[in-house]
């Protein structure tokens, strides 16, 4: 008789690989998000009027958090985990990756 151990662990990772994913690119933002602050805070004395409609709004936060979530959505559908893939190139040009 198969053993369901498999199936159950199979089961967590679509819920697991989202949530270590969102949370470390959430911890690896912090300092970004620590410099940014310097922008809101302290409060500016004079507020400018920023000339963005509706559209404007919906399609930079479309552009800003859609690439997020669609990875967020597809992880979370294939079960899959990430992994980073950033020095793939240059290990290749270095004469040393296959």
């Amino acid at each position: 008789m198969p053993s369901i151990a498999p199936r159950r662990c199979a089961a967590g990772r679509h819920v697991l690989h989202p949530a270590v994913f969102t949370a470390s690119q959430l911890f690896f933002a912090l300092p970004a998000f620590f410099i940014a602050a310097a922008l809101l805070w302290p409060k500016p004395k004079t507020r400018q009027e920023i000339a963005a409609d509706a559209f404007d709004r919906r399609i930079v936060t479309l552009l800003a958090f859609g690439p997020g979530l669609a990875m967020i959505a597809l992880i979370a559908v294939s079960g899959r985990g990430t992994f980073a893939m950033w020095a793939i190139r240059s290990g290749s040009l270095s004469g040393y990756g296959s």
